[in-house]
Formats: structure tokens, sequence, C-alpha cells
């Protein structure tokens, strides 16, 4: 389910070994990225991330508005499909 983390819930979940995706279209993701992040555009998030995401594992990324609060973002665990 799908829930909204301030930043120190963010590096908790990451800490637990949580996987941050960009959804950011390619050239923005070139241009400026979150270091170590799976980068998957939002448009092909259905379809890509089952493949290139571990399901057993938490999934962080930055809601489509996080331009204007940089520090927000959204959680779930599992993540896409079941196994």
């Amino acid at each position: 389910m799908p829930r909204e983390a301030d930043l120190h819930e963010v590096q908790r979940l990451l800490g637990q070994g949580a996987q941050l995706v960009d959804v950011m279209e390619r050239w923005e993701f070139e241009s400026s990225h979150i270091l170590g992040a799976v980068h998957i555009p939002l448009r092909k998030l259905a379809t890509e991330a089952p493949s290139r995401l571990d399901t057993s594992r938490a999934v962080i990324m930055p809601r489509p508005d996080a331009r204007r609060s940089p520090a927000t973002f959204r959680s779930e665990a599992p993540c896409f499909g079941s196994s």
C-alpha cells in the first residue's frame, strides 16, 4: 500500500534495503538524479518494474510533484505484483 514518507523515513527504509526508483524521463535523469536510484521512467513503470525490481523489497520513489517538495516520497512494500 503506497504511503508518504519524509526524508528521515526514507533514510530508515533505505538502511533496511528498500529500493529507490527514479521515475524521471531519461534526459531529466541524465541531467540530475539521486545517486543509487534505479531509473525507470514513469510511463514505463508498470511494464519494467516487475523485471527490474526485487518484489520482496520495499520501493521508494519521489512523488510526481517532488520538484515542489523534494523531501516527500512514496514508499510501497511489497512492490509491483505478487510472487
